[in-house]
């Protein structure tokens, strides 16, 4: 068997030439190539001017949900529900202390009790959304640990304050 495959290899010449493609077809794959460049070029900009409208679009949410708790009504059950079923995945790093902060309070609304921080830093992470620095789950505690719309439960463990104590704290 071994022999007849050397018999068959040494018989059987192979042009390379004949496989290169030829210009017209190296020609039609780098403009294919440029154009899909191009697309997702685009893609990449609409992702960070959608990114930029939704973390407005959250902001205002958040103010007009401080304002109904302030108000003593509670969020709609739309928003509740689509924050449950919906989490959204970031995949950039948190860059400030109050978009810490927030993201850690939707967290701990969504889970509806408290967690140690180092599983918040871990759910958060699951979502895409990054935390810097040399131990991340201590930088997010040190971003979120000071928030009045939180309390320290046990240590390294935190929760959302009732509503009648973020009002006292204001």
């Amino acid at each position: 068997m071994y022999a007849g495959n050397q018999a068959n290899e040494s018989q059987t010449s192979f042009d390379f030439v004949e496989v290169l493609p030829s210009d017209d077809a190296t020609d039609v794959a780098s403009r294919e190539w440029q154009r899909l460049r191009e697309n997702l070029a685009l893609i990449r900009a609409q992702i960070q001017d959608l990114q930029s409208k939704e973390e407005t679009l959250q902001s205002q949410v958040d103010a007009w949900l401080v304002i109904l708790s302030a108000a003593g009504m509670e969020s709609t059950p739309e928003l509740n529900d689509e924050a449950k079923t919906a989490p959204i995945k970031q995949d950039r790093p948190m860059t400030n202390k109050q978009e810490s902060a927030n993201a850690v309070v939707d967290l701990l609304h969504e889970v509806g009790g408290a967690l140690h921080y180092r599983q918040i830093y871990e759910k958060l992470a699951a979502r895409g959304i990054e935390v810097k620095g040399k131990n991340p789950p201590n930088t997010l505690l040190a971003r979120f640990f000071d928030d009045p719309r939180l309390e320290r439960v046990r240590q390294g463990t935190y929760q959302i304050k009732p509503l009648e104590e973020v009002k006292q704290d204001e």
